[in-house]
């Protein structure tokens, strides 16, 4: 014997299960990911504002700005004469005042 109306009421609670059923799924994900995160920041050494600072700039710099496609190379030529020029310039300068512009630019 086939009653349809039993078939309209089932169909939202096995809707409402297949939902929570996918929603499980999903923070399951989000979990497993965060614990990954959690056990990397507790197993990472501390960083220092400078280090923070040069993988900030590499990133910036090396992965955005100089990818550009025509702007990019361009920007590497002039950054990489500067950075030549400094170079030169600190080579120049006595050797007490020497380590200490070295320090500021590495």
């Amino acid at each position: 014997m086939y009653l349809p109306c039993y078939g309209s009421r089932f169909r939202p609670c096995i809707n409402v299960a297949a939902v929570f059923v996918l929603l499980n799924f999903f923070i399951a994900i989000i979990m497993d990911a965060y614990e990954a995160q959690k056990e990397l920041v507790a197993s990472a050494e501390d960083v220092t504002a400078e280090e923070l600072g040069k993988e900030v700039g590499v990133l910036l710099f090396d992965e955005g700005v100089f990818r550009v496609p025509c702007l990019g190379p361009c920007l590497k030529r002039c950054a990489r004469r500067t950075k030549s020029t400094i170079r030169k310039t600190i080579d120049s300068l006595p050797s007490n005042a020497r380590l200490n512009a070295v320090r500021c630019i590495e």
